[in-house]
């Protein structure tokens, strides 16, 4: 079994340039707890076959998949794809206990290892690792996913000479940002990107000194569950 890498690049030696052939069907996986299992798609579109692997993580990107607890079955966890084929990839939940109030979130992880190029023993070899999120939805959850993001408080606050805005998310969605930012008397400074757990807080950090803060307000790209930008806005309440 390879042995995951601990970022989103690592390297090994005696091989030539990687570049990520192998492409994901989604952006997102949502897993309706009724679903016997979900289908994830994945096409090689590179002339060379493709040696993946492939696990599920809780949020802690550096876990070893073999010492990794979640209550999915990937099938199958270790494949080839050959060049301009796909593989489809089976999702399915083993039953454990998950909460019921709320979205649970986990991410899916894909390691290509690119093969090995003959003659290039000075040049390196370079795996891939993609994730993304998978958001285990149960049955009967007040309201909808895609209210989610208009529902979220936010809040100015100022720590050590940082600034932040923290987001307060009272749904039971997990609320995914593709950007956040800060707009203070004509001002407007990022604020980066990120996600919101369900009954939970993030903080965002704000880039930039906002300087005197009279009226703020927030503009945002929250991400539906088919991974397009819906842009909003809302008030935010001053430190």
């Amino acid at each position: 079994m390879f042995k995951p890498v601990t970022a989103l690049l690592a390297t090994w030696l005696l091989a030539g340039a990687a570049h990520a052939s192998v492409v994901i069907g989604t952006t997102r996986i949502i897993y309706p707890a009724a679903a016997p299992e979900v289908t994830v798609q994945l096409f090689n579109r590179d002339e060379a076959p493709a040696l993946l692997q492939v696990w599920l993580d809780d949020g802690d990107a550096d876990a070893d998949p073999q010492h990794i607890q979640v209550p999915f079955i990937i099938s199958p966890a270790m494949f080839r794809i050959e060049p301009e084929k796909g593989q489809s990839l089976r999702l399915m939940y083993t039953q454990e206990a998950l909460p019921a109030d709320r979205e649970s979130l986990f991410w899916l992880n894909v390691l290509q290892v690119p093969p090995k190029v003959e003659g290039a023993a000075n040049s390196l070899q370079m795996a891939i690792r993609t994730r993304i999120k998978l958001m285990f939805r149960p049955d009967g959850l007040a309201g909808r996913a895609a209210a989610a993001p208009a529902q979220v408080r936010w809040t100015l606050q100022r720590s050590e000479g940082q600034w932040f805005v923290q987001a307060q998310n009272p749904s039971p969605f997990v609320v995914n940002l593709g950007e956040v930012n800060l707009t203070v008397a004509g001002r407007t400074l990022e604020a980066g990107a990120g996600h919101v757990l369900p009954f939970a807080n993030s903080r965002f950090t704000v880039q930039g000194d906002p300087g005197e803060v009279a009226a703020a307000s927030i503009s945002y790209i929250a991400l539906d569950d088919y991974g397009a930008g819906r842009p909003g806005q809302a008030s935010v309440a001053g430190p």
